[in-house]
């Protein structure tokens, strides 16, 4: 094909010499017959290889996965935060709460905690996590810092909540009883002491955080926030809390549960069972690790929305759905 593109032109040029046809409708000729040639002598892989048709098309398509990639991994680190956050304020509000329990003694002219106003705070804090489950995949730790006999830091008592398995990254309840190698709870350049005749709230919050897309973008991780907050009333100190609760509800630190107050007393063989944790715009099976979430028929689901008061009900039943436009007066 080279041959013929090339050698027609040499061949035009010498039968138009001995035409005697002028140089210049030659030159032009000249010029032409090339791409007249180039033109006829094209193959279908050649003009597949010049076509430029749907270009745009194929340069979105091999572009499209980067671009999707990267809005998943956006969409992920925005939840990342969502939820970090989130953790943050309950761990505040948790201090917060904490440092105003308590019973006024008139005698004491001074509050008394109870282990019922401990498990109150921590039911506050499952109300505000909402569906992130704070308590069934995480754990607080509440401690109450002051200082000992000895001028010393001391943990004088110290309260969990949560089935995650994280313990108080500076000591159990009576750390530093004595003496005065405890120095206080917080990260060691901010560390945080108590001053005579005054308490501290310290809270550690855990949780463990599930990425949306499992682990295509990040691996699940343990959340960890911490806050603390003086206590602003007159409160009882140097004390342990006045136990009004039974052993079982007595949030101790060597439990991993998520028993609170409201729910139920468990009976025998209900460790076994799912629990159904019903919160203001939604509800959630807690089940021991090994057993499967129950199945729901229609009618039981539609009851449990009716609770929730997530749709129209009508004695308990959902209500019918009527058609546009129905009128029930006759004209």
């Amino acid at each position: 094909m080279l041959l013929g593109k090339f050698a027609a032109p040499f061949c035009v040029k010498i039968l138009f010499t001995k035409l005697g046809i002028k140089d210049r409708f030659y030159s032009i000729l000249w010029w032409f017959m090339p791409r007249i040639d180039y033109r006829l002598g094209n193959t279908l892989a050649q003009r597949m290889l010049r076509n430029k048709s749907g270009l745009a098309l194929i340069e979105f398509a091999f572009s499209l996965p980067i671009f999707i990639g990267l809005g998943f991994y956006g969409v992920e680190v925005a939840n990342l935060a969502i939820s970090q956050m989130k953790v943050s304020q309950i761990t505040l509000n948790i201090a917060d709460n904490a440092s105003r329990i308590g019973s006024m003694n008139s005698q004491l002219g001074a509050k008394q905690v109870m282990e019922s106003h401990i498990n109150d705070v921590f039911q506050a804090a499952d109300i505000q996590a909402g569906r992130y489950n704070l308590f069934g995949q995480g754990r607080t730790v509440l401690s109450s810092l002051e200082m000992n006999a000895d001028g010393g830091q001391t943990i004088m008592w110290q309260r969990c909540k949560g089935e995650l398995g994280e313990d108080s990254n500076y000591g159990e309840e009576d750390i530093g009883k004595n003496g005065k190698g405890f120095t206080g709870m917080g990260p060691a350049a901010e560390r945080i002491a108590a001053i005579p005749g005054v308490a501290i709230m310290y809270v550690e919050t855990f949780y463990e955080y599930e990425p949306l897309f499992e682990e295509m973008f990040m691996e699940a991780r343990t959340l960890r926030q911490e806050a603390a907050y003086i206590v602003r009333d007159q409160r009882q100190i140097a004390t342990k809390p006045i136990g009004d609760t039974s052993e079982l509800r007595t949030s101790t630190c060597d439990k991993y549960d998520s028993i609170l107050p409201q729910t139920p007393d468990p009976k025998p063989g209900d460790e076994n069972k799912c629990t159904k944790r019903i919160h203001k715009d939604h509800y959630h099976w807690e089940c021991p690790k090994g057993v499967q979430k129950p199945k729901e028929t229609k009618q039981e689901k539609e009851k449990n929305e009716c609770d929730l008061k997530l749709i129209i009900c009508i004695n308990g039943v959902k209500a019918p759905k009527t058609k546009a436009g129905d009128d029930d007066d006759d004209d």
